[in-house]
């Protein structure tokens, strides 16, 4: 393998995650879900308007419509999908932000002429992300919210006591999810040592300060230690030369 083609592989490694999750979006208008409820079969709905939907009636069950007019497990139903929605989308966002600064991070590093900028841009970043797995483990938090088709049949079986099933119409959200997130693993394993020999190591520890400092101390103090030792050296090598010619003798 050449020098840049490890190098375009390196560049993929930061590019891609962002690029992913932002297709998941592209995936969740496509209407994959075919939903079969009391032996008759829905026609197929998208991700997107099945959380639309479901957000939409959790609303107006919880703030629109009178509590005398609403069921118990109608209230549960619409609290449990309405914090599924909020809590995964969350996690949607906050794995898209993760992957958009990472790659900004990356990029500042390998071709920003900023060297102290790009320094003070990659210690914030490792910080909260000190080294791949975390940063992957982070990026994967994107594949909840493309569950909530698969949570639904459990939901309306634990809240509503109605058994609801799917089957898949279209390839979708989490198929694809699970094949990005092998990739990025793969590839994130794979360009690390390319990473280090190029010293362009996003997650590249800093030398301890104790440390750094021990060592500049013994490199100031190395030519003293030098000097010194050389200056005890000739002292002994000179009586060592007087005693053989009897120098102390006559001195005493």
């Amino acid at each position: 393998m050449t020098k840049q083609t490890k190098q375009k592989l390196i560049y993929l490694r930061y590019i891609l995650p962002p690029v992913l999750i932002l297709l998941l979006l592209l995936f969740a208008l496509i209407p994959s879900y075919r939903f079969v409820a009391e032996g008759v079969a829905r026609e197929p709905i998208s991700l997107s308007k099945l959380i639309s939907n479901s957000w939409d009636e959790s609303r107006e069950t919880l703030f629109v419509k009178s509590a005398n007019d609403v069921k118990p497990q109608e209230l549960v139903f619409s609290k449990t999908m309405l914090w599924l929605i909020l809590g995964f989308g969350t996690l949607y966002l906050v794995a898209l932000a993760v992957a958009v600064w990472s790659t900004f991070v990356a990029l500042k590093l390998f071709i920003s002429d900023d060297e102290d900028g790009a320094e003070r841009a990659r210690t914030l970043f490792i910080t909260f992300f000190p080294n791949r797995i975390v940063l992957t483990a982070v990026e994967a938090l994107a594949i909840p919210l493309v569950l909530i088709p698969y949570l639904m049949p459990l939901v309306y079986s634990y809240t509503l006591g109605t058994r609801v099933a799917f089957t898949l119409a279209a390839p979708d959200g989490f198929i694809f999810a699970l094949i990005s997130i092998a990739a990025i693993s793969v590839l994130s394993a794979l360009t690390a040592p390319y990473e280090r020999r190029f010293d362009a190591d996003v997650f590249k520890k800093r030398a301890a300060f104790g440390a750094s400092t021990v060592e500049s101390e013994e490199e100031e103090s190395a030519p003293e230690q030098d000097e010194a030792y050389r200056a005890l050296r000739d002292e002994q090598a000179e009586r060592i030369r007087r005693m053989l010619r009897g120098d102390d003798k006559e001195d005493q």
